[in-house]
């Protein structure tokens, strides 16, 4: 399930509830029972723990699974190397 966020490599967080969805309806690399329902995909993700829906209806992924996944954010500081 978390490998669909591969899926979301080099896009930046936040993201629109609909462009989330769209991206994890792709197929990942290892399957999984979801096929190409990105809402179930997304709402299996925020169970877990590994994205969030904020207020405003934008998705957003925690640090350590963006840091993993190549995900990037708008502004804040650099990561060290």
């Amino acid at each position: 399930m978390v490998a669909r966020l591969e899926n979301l490599r080099t896009k930046t967080v936040m993201l629109s509830r609909r462009e989330a969805v769209s991206l994890l309806a792709r197929a990942a690399a290892t399957p999984d029972d979801h096929g190409s329902d990105g809402e179930a995909v997304l709402r299996a993700l925020i169970d877990l723990g590994a994205a969030s829906e904020r207020p405003d209806g934008r998705i957003d992924i925690p640090d350590i699974y963006r840091y993993g996944f190549g995900i990037l954010r708008r502004g804040g500081v650099k990561r060290p190397r």
